[in-house]
C-alpha cells in the first residue's frame, strides 16, 4: 500500500502541461463583441494570442474551429476500448460546455491525420512522449499578410482558423522509483479534458479560479475535474465558451515592428508561396510562437519567434530563427 501510495505522488505532479498566463487586456474584444459580457468569470486573456505578419508589424488575435460543422476528431486503433470511452466521455462534456461544438470521432492506423484534433496514446517510453502527461498543439490557417486598419488594426477580425491539433497522451506516468504507473480512467479522463481545451484554441491556461484550464495545481485540477464529469456533473469552461462567442481572428492587438524585423517571415511567405508550398499556419505557446508551411512530404519550413511571452509584451524583443529547410530555401534565393 505505501509503495503505492508513493506512486500515486509522482504521479500527481506530473499530470500537468507546460505553460503560464500571458495577460493582455480583453476590455476592447468585450467592447467589439458584448457577447463576451455574458460570459462572467472568462479568462481569455490568460492565453498567448495567435499572430499574422503585416507591412510594419504582426496582428494578435484569437483563433477557434468554426462551430458551423462538426470537428473531426482521430482516436488510434490501438485505443482499449476503456480509452476510447474515456475520450468519448471528455469530448460529449466538451460538447455540453456551451461552446456550439460538436465532434464527429473516426480511427486513424497508419499515419495521423493532418486535419481535425488527432489523438496519439503513449506508452512508456515512446520517443515523443511528452513531459507531463500530456501535451497538445493547434495549428491556426492564416493569410500570408494582413492589414493594419485605421482604427489600428483591431476592428476587422483576421481570416484565421483552427485546421488540425495534436494531443498525445500518456498512458502511465513514472513512479517515485521510474516503474510506469498506469493513470487511472479519472485521471484520464481529467487529462483529455483539459487537452481537449487547447486543442479548441486555448494555448494558455488559466491563471486563477477553479477551471478545467486551470494553471496551477493542474494535476489536482484534472483529477478533479475527472470526477466530476465521471459523476455527471456538466463541465464549467467560460474560458472557452467566451472565445467561442467572439470570430475566429477577433483582434486583441498590434505589435509595431522595425521593417527589419520582418524581414525573415516576409522571406520566408513569399518564396513558400512561389514554391507552392501549403499554408502558412502559426502554432503558438508560453515559449515561442511559430509560423510555417509544408511541402508534398510534409516536411516543414518554419520561421520561430522566441520569446514569444516576453515578445508580447515588449516587441523590442522579437527576434525570428528559421529552421535548417527555411533558411536554405532563403539563402537559395539570395544567392552567393
Amino acid at each position: 500500500m505505501s509503495a503505492m501510495r508513493g506512486a500515486g505522488v509522482a504521479v500527481l505532479v506530473a499530470l500537468g502541461c507546460a505553460g503560464g498566463p500571458h495577460g493582455w487586456d480583453p476590455r476592447d474584444l468585450e467592447a467589439r463583441y458584448p457577447a463576451l459580457l455574458e460570459v462572467p468569470g472568462h479568462r481569455l486573456g490568460d492565453a498567448p494570442a495567435y499572430f499574422a505578419r503585416g507591412s510594419d508589424g504582426v496582428a494578435l488575435f484569437v483563433c477557434r474551429w468554426s462551430a458551423q460543422q462538426p470537428i473531426p476528431v482521430w482516436l488510434p486503433v490501438s485505443a482499449t476500448p476503456a480509452e476510447a470511452a474515456v475520450i468519448e466521455r471528455a469530448l460529449s462534456a466538451w460538447e455540453g460546455a456551451r461552446l456550439g461544438v460538436r465532434f464527429e470521432i473516426g480511427r486513424w492506423r497508419e499515419a495521423p491525420p493532418l486535419a481535425g484534433i488527432v489523438f496519439e496514446l503513449l506508452d512508456a517510453g515512446a520517443a515523443d512522449e511528452p513531459e507531463g502527461a500530456a501535451s497538445t498543439v493547434a495549428d491556426c490557417a492564416i493569410p500570408l499578410e494582413v492589414a493594419r486598419d485605421p482604427s489600428g488594426g483591431a476592428a476587422t477580425p483576421v481570416a484565421a482558423e483552427l485546421h488540425y491539433a495534436s494531443i498525445h497522451l500518456r498512458r502511465s506516468l513514472a513512479d517515485v522509483i521510474g516503474r510506469p504507473v498506469p493513470l487511472s480512467e479519472t485521471e484520464l479522463l481529467g487529462v483529455a479534458l483539459h487537452e481537449v481545451g487547447h486543442a479548441l484554441g486555448f494555448p494558455g491556461h488559466v491563471a486563477r479560479g477553479d477551471s478545467v484550464m486551470s494553471a496551477r495545481l493542474q494535476g489536482d485540477a484534472a483529477r478533479r475535474w475527472g470526477r466530476r464529469v465521471e459523476a455527471g456533473e456538466p463541465l464549467e469552461a467560460p474560458t472557452l465558451a467566451a472565445l467561442y462567442s467572439v470570430p475566429s481572428g477577433g483582434r486583441v492587438g498590434w505589435l509595431p515592428l522595425e521593417s527589419g524585423k520582418l524581414v525573415p517571415l516576409a522571406e520566408l511567405s513569399g518564396l513558400a508561396s512561389a514554391a507552392g508550398l501549403r499554408g502558412p499556419w502559426v502554432r503558438v505557446n508560453s515559449r515561442s510562437a511559430r509560423l510555417f508551411f509544408r511541402d508534398d512530404a510534409e516536411e516543414s519550413y518554419a520561421a520561430v519567434v522566441l520569446d514569444w511571452l516576453e515578445v508580447q509584451r515588449r516587441p523590442a524583443a522579437f527576434r525570428v530563427l528559421l529552421n535548417r529547410r527555411s533558411k536554405r530555401l532563403v539563402d537559395r534565393a539570395r544567392g552567393p
